[in-house]
């Protein structure tokens, strides 16, 4: 009698652990989906988002003919920033 409480004990706390452990318990998650939120002069919709924490990643940069580069290095960009989608190229019809 012992032993089936406690193996229908371990049963249940294997099945709490694997419930919790895949996310089935969790509160609170976040998922964002950007919308945009903002028009241009241009009428061309964008959205604004700010950094929620530190990031090491590649980034463009301008090439001071219009275009942006990808930097072959990633740069440490600090919590906060703003990121801000480039303009659409010239000639595009959006």
């Amino acid at each position: 009698m012992q032993t089936l409480k406690r193996k229908q004990l371990n049963l249940l706390l294997l099945s709490l652990a694997i419930g919790l452990g895949s996310g089935c318990g969790t509160i609170g998650t976040t998922e964002v989906v950007l919308v945009p939120t903002t028009v241009d002069v241009d009428g061309v919709p964008y959205t604004i988002v700010r950094l929620g924490e530190d990031i090491k990643a590649r980034v463009y940069v301008e090439d001071g003919a219009g275009g942006f580069l990808l930097s072959v290095n990633r740069v440490f960009i600090s919590a906060g920033w703003l990121l801000i989608p480039p303009p659409p190229p010239k000639g595009d019809d959006r």
